[in-house]
């Protein structure tokens, strides 16, 4: 279904073909498969797109909090406070690209 979908919708743009039950081909039959087939494909690139920005806007938030929670370590210089920072940013980037597309 996904080569006849995709080529009716994408490629001719018929429309139409999202209101076919292909009852000529299996009598009695009401499913609507290419209106099924759409949903499922917005949803993924919908979900592929949004793992994308989560990795990053988590990302973002958790060096905000880091440089919040920096002064706070007591390190008696900024260049080992901002050298902490960098190495948990780090740290946490690198857990993050790893396992936020595991979870979603």
């Amino acid at each position: 279904m996904d080569c006849f979908c995709n080529r009716e919708i994408h490629k001719r743009l018929n429309l139409k073909i999202l209101l076919d039950d292909f009852s000529d081909v299996s009598p009695g039959n009401k499913i609507k498969y290419c209106r099924k087939w759409i949903v499922n494909f917005y949803k993924l690139s919908l979900f592929t797109t949004l793992n994308l920005v989560f990795v990053f806007v988590i990302n973002y938030i958790v060096g905000m909090i880091y440089e919040a929670l920096g002064p706070f370590s007591k390190f008696k210089t900024v260049n080992s406070e901002t050298q902490s920072i960098y190495f948990k940013t780090l740290v946490f980037s690198f857990l993050d690209f790893a396992l936020i597309p595991i979870l979603l």
